[in-house]
Formats: structure tokens, sequence, C-alpha cells
């Protein structure tokens, strides 16, 4: 392990994390709010750790490997969530360190569950300052990153590959800045655009801005208890539902149409169809649902049934409703979005679409071979044959999910909380999903968990965005020993 050029990258990227700061500093100053002076110690503390670990270190040119990049981004996302913890407790918004450390990493890894209890008691400038760590989580700390610097040489590829795994499984070049920067300028248009359509609908710029990095990074923090449905607003529903979509589409697809100016490359991507016909299908099936139990009209059922899905396919997290209340077969269903996540390469968490893709054709052909054991298959997702190689990884992924879930969940029922709680506050953390069910249902919170339990769902968190193996190979004691 080369110490010195993972301190280098992390002095880097932690005072990245201080400078930005400086959007929410700024609504600070002209809403008149102190707490833009506990961001504004925020900020000088972040920009000190980064340069105390930059300067001993800035001539240092070493090459980045694998194991570098692991370091570097499992540590790059806890420091920064360590770092952006700072101005909920200078604030005094959450004077309990570990409250204000769950409150970041569920901000920085785009997970959207809070332990902040009235939203309405919090200065306007921390909120936003949440959400922007939303968005900033959402594409990547890393990819911001090699995106601004050119020196990273081979070993942003392999950072960019820790971080987001999957982005560039189509159309990406070898130039790894040159996709970052065009990855951040399609985030980046796609945010400016839904926050002039929410301004349209009559929120403030302050109001669209804050919903538009929530809802890009598929983050769902508001600024508001009751989330969107505060709005009360047909018009503002549909285009957070549209914008939920694109942003749990992998971002390749969009890379790969701005390059070729090819618009079909969404038709003829099999994930893409399957993420978009799972929407649709759940939809239809829980409108069915909610209509035969007359919760709604007609128009208002298939919009908070449109909205749900999207939201919990996409692990946005936003509510219109509170679906703990809805029909146990739409409980369940929801649940088990909250599982299969969305697109590879989006910035939604869960499985994503593309693994369950997989593992569903695998077990398919293992059926079939029962009885043509001499058959020889090869594994395809649309036109694309899947290599042994990524096959061997997904369904080690599963396996290694389904083992830290458990594990998980009866941890949290150690502590005397019930099933339906423990389950699916798991899967909301680890899945970086925002609300779960029952105690943690959609209009709850994780405020009154005890404090082991927020420690092992802020861990939760931060395996869930980076994908598992990325953090949990630090633990073993192999990766130390070269």
């Amino acid at each position: 392990m080369n110490f010195r050029i993972s301190l280098k990258f992390l002095g880097i990227i932690y005072i990245i994390v201080g400078i930005s700061m400086l959007l929410p500093i700024g609504f600070g100053i002209v809403f008149k709010e102190t707490a833009a002076y506990s961001l504004v110690a925020a900020m000088a503390v972040s920009i000190t750790a980064g340069l105390a670990l930059l300067i001993p270190f800035y001539k240092t040119t070493e090459e980045v490997f694998r194991k570098e990049g692991y370091f570097i981004v499992t540590f790059a996302w806890a420091g920064a969530a360590l770092l952006g913890c700072l101005p909920f407790i200078f604030a005094g918004s959450l004077p309990n360190p570990v409250d204000a450390y769950f409150e970041a990493i569920s901000g920085f890894t785009t997970t959207g569950s809070t332990v902040i209890t009235d939203l309405t008691q919090i200065p306007r400038c921390i909120l936003l300052w949440r959400s922007q760590a939303q968005w900033l989580g959402g594409m990547g700390i890393i990819v911001l990153v090699v995106a601004l610097f050119s020196f990273f040489g081979t070993g942003g590829k392999s950072m960019f590959h820790s971080e987001a795994p999957g982005v560039y499984r189509t159309g990406i070049r070898p130039r790894i800045q040159d996709t970052a920067q065009k990855l951040w300028l399609i985030y980046v248009a796609i945010t400016i655009v839904e926050t002039f359509l929410l301004m349209a609908g009559g929120l403030s710029f302050y109001e669209a801005l804050l919903h538009s990095f929530s809802t890009m990074a598929t983050g769902g923090f508001s600024s508001h208890n009751e989330s969107i449905a505060f709005f009360n607003s047909a018009y503002v529903d549909w285009v957070i539902i549209v914008f939920m979509f694109l942003a749990g589409t992998n971002f390749g697809l969009y890379y790969y149409m701005l390059i070729t100016r090819k618009v079909d490359i969404f038709a003829k991507d099999f994930e893409w169809k399957f993420y978009a016909a799972a929407m649709l299908i759940c939809t239809a099936l829980i409108t069915v649902a909610l209509y035969f139990v007359k919760y709604y009209d007609s128009l208002e059922t298939i919009r908070h049934a449109a909205f749900q899905v999207v939201s919990i396919t996409t692990t946005t997290g936003f509510c219109t409703q509170d679906f703990d209340q809805w029909p146990q077969f739409v409980r369940l269903l929801l649940i088990v979005l909250m599982f299969a996540g969305g697109c590879t390469g989006s910035t939604g968490g869960g499985m994503k679409m593309f693994r369950v893709i997989v593992v569903y054709k695998y077990l398919s052909q293992q059926i079939y071979k029962m009885f043509h054991p001499t058959a020889i298959l090869s594994l395809r997702v649309g036109d694309h044959t899947v290599e042994k190689g990524i096959r061997d990884q997904v369904l080690g992924f599963f396996g290694l999910a389904i083992m830290l879930f458990t594990g998980i969940t009866l941890f949290v029922t150690c502590f005397g909380i019930d099933i339906e709680t423990s389950f699916s506050a798991t899967a909301a953390t680890l899945w970086n999903i925002g609300p779960g069910l029952n105690r943690v249902g959609a209009v709850q919170n994780f405020a009154w968990l005890p404090v082991p339990v927020k420690v092992m769902l802020s861990f939760a968190m931060l395996a869930g965005r980076l994908e598992l193996y990325t953090v949990l190979v630090l633990f073993s004691p192999r990766f130390w020993r070269t």
C-alpha cells in the first residue's frame, strides 16, 4: 500500500469538499442566517485537513494502483461525511456527533434516511448543504476529482471504476478524464433543466435547486417534513417522476448518445428496456390495488402509484403519500423494488437491474441443464454475451449482499426492534433508499434508533453506495500484507 500517494489524493478530495460549501454559505448570507458562519467554520476545517494531507506529499508522483484506488475511494467517502457533518454540529442542528455523521453519510451516499425530526427547525442553508452533499455523491466525488485534474494517469481509471462500477459499460472512451468531464456535464445540465421546470411550477429558486439536487442524486432529502407532498401539485409530482426516472438510467447511455448523436441507444439497451418495463408493470399493479380499495380517485391513483414506484425503484425515497398505510401486497412489492434498484451506472442504489437480469438468466440456464446436462449455453443480455468473469462477479455480489443484509438485520433485531422495522431499515440503508416500513416508514425517521444501530446503518450506507466489494476488501488481512 502506497500511503503517500493515497494521502495526497485524499487531501485534494477534502479540499474540494470544503470549497463546495461556498454555495450554501452564499444562500445563508442571502437569508441572513447565522448558520452560514457554521458552514464557514466547517469549510475552514475541511480545507485545513486537506492541506495537512496534501502538502507533505505534494511532490509524490507514484502510480495509483487498484489497491490504492480502493483505499482512496473508501476513505474519501468516509472522510467527506466526517467533514460534511461539521455544519450540523457547529450550527447546533444535530449536536450529537453520531446523529450528525449519520445525516452526512446518508447525504453523500444518496440514501436519504434522516435523524432530523423537524426540518422546519433547521436553517435553510444547512438543508441546502445536505441536499448538495447528495448531489456531489450522486455522480461521485472521485469522478468529479478525476474530471478536474489530469495527473491521475491510469490510476484515475482504477478509482473511477471503484467508485462507479459499471458506469462505463456502454460507450466509454479510453480517456478517463474526458469521460468524467462529460458525465458531470450531463449531470449538471439535467439538474439545471429540472430546476427551471420546478420553478415554472411555482417553487422558489432555492426550493427548486434543493429538490433538483436530491432528485438527480436519487437521494430524497427535502426541505419539508411532508417531503414532496408539501407542494400538493400534480405538475411538481410529474416533473420529479420524470427526472427520477432519468437519474435511474445508466449515464453511460447519455454519454454514448452525446458522442454518437444516436438516440436509439436506449431502445437497443436491454437493461434500460427491462428497467422501463418494470416501472410500468409495477405502476399498473399498484394502481389496480389502490383503486380497488378506493384510496384515491382514478387520476390521483395513477400519479401516486407512479411516483412511489419510480421513487423506490430508483432509490430516491421521496414521498407524496404514506405508503406504509397501503395494502400489504403493495408494501411487499415496494420492498422487492428496493432490492432491484436502478440501472447500472445510474445515481441510484440497489442491486441494479443488470445484476437482476444476469442472475435470472443464469438460474434459467441451470434449470434448463437439469434436463439437458450436455448443453453448452452462453449467457446473453440483449445482444451482448456476459463473460464468465462478469457473471461470477455478479453471483458473488448477490451472495455477499445476502450475507451482509442478513447479518445487519440480525444485529438490528438484537436491540429489541421488530423484524419488519429491522428488515426494512437495513434494506433502506444498504440499498441507499431512505425510508423503510413501520417505525422507519415514509412519515417516520431514524432518530429513535440506539447509537450502535445508527453506527451499523451508517456503515451499511457506505458499503451499499460503493457496491460492497470496495469497502469490504479493506477488512481482508491479505489486502494490507503487500
